[in-house]
């Protein structure tokens, strides 16, 4: 059953992210690696030359060519991470809370 302050909490989840993609960078692309070892889907990108490191390369290098050619696994990448995201705001908190929290 899905938390009835889900929005709330991806507000939050979503914000912690932008900071640490932009912020704390090297922690982001941990967990995200993180993220792509444990789902064996990924696997089968693997198999085919895309790992995880090929990505971050290619997005470094804005290797445009490369990132279209394996949208796939980009997207199926994007899928994992956007579900983990909302497996957090299943967590239960109080709506107050979560409110007086919000300009934090």
């Amino acid at each position: 059953k899905m938390n009835p302050n889900w929005r709330i909490l991806l507000i939050w989840v979503r914000r912690y992210e932008f900071l640490y993609l932009n912020y704390f960078h090297p922690k982001w692309l941990d967990w995200a690696k993180s993220m792509w070892e444990k789902h064996s889907v990924m696997r089968k990108f693997e198999r085919n030359g895309v790992s995880f490191e090929t990505l971050v390369e290619a997005y470094k290098k804005s290797n445009l060519n490369y990132l279209v050619e394996n949208a796939s696994a980009i997207e199926s990448f994007k899928q994992i991470l956007t579900s983990y995201k909302s497996e957090i705001c299943k967590v239960d908190i109080d709506k107050e809370q979560a409110r007086r929290l919000m300009y934090l």
